[in-house]
């Protein structure tokens, strides 16, 4: 897929963060390599030779986004990208206006700017997730 999905979390409606370490520990089979720079972490992502990049945006042990540059089909990446949704109230979105949460709860804390733009997508696996960013 030729563009970025992001997961970012928020709490009543206000950006919050999750705790690097978790975030780390659910990509840490698929991370090749690392790097940081002003913009965050890179990581470069492999599943059974599909690879892509994810960049990681916080400050020290925390994390407010990551994005996924060219995400890969591999249902393993998206079911990563799930259990990231339920380290807090996360919301993933991509271009189009699109987004998709995890668990109907999760409604409640949705960035404001977030709420004109249609209703989210509940998705509950990875197959779910990637169903719906492939039909947008």
């Amino acid at each position: 897929m030729g563009f970025e999905v992001y997961v970012a979390w928020s709490e009543h409606g206000e950006p919050c963060t999750v705790a690097f370490a978790q975030l780390e520990a659910l990509f840490a089979g698929a991370i090749r390599s690392r790097s940081t720079s002003d913009h965050g972490t890179a990581w470069t992502l492999d599943y059974e030779g599909a690879r892509c990049e994810a960049l990681v945006q916080g400050h020290g042990s925390t994390v407010s986004c990551v994005s996924i540059d060219r995400p890969v089909a591999a249902v393993e990446l998206w079911e990563t990208l799930i259990q990231a949704m339920r380290l807090g109230h996360g919301v993933c979105f991509w271009p189009g206006n699109a987004y998709a949460i995890a668990t109907e709860e999760d409604r409640a804390h949705l960035p404001l700017d977030m709420l004109g733009d249609g209703d989210p997508a509940v998705v509950t696996s990875g197959l779910d997730l990637r169903a719906v960013v492939e039909a947008s």
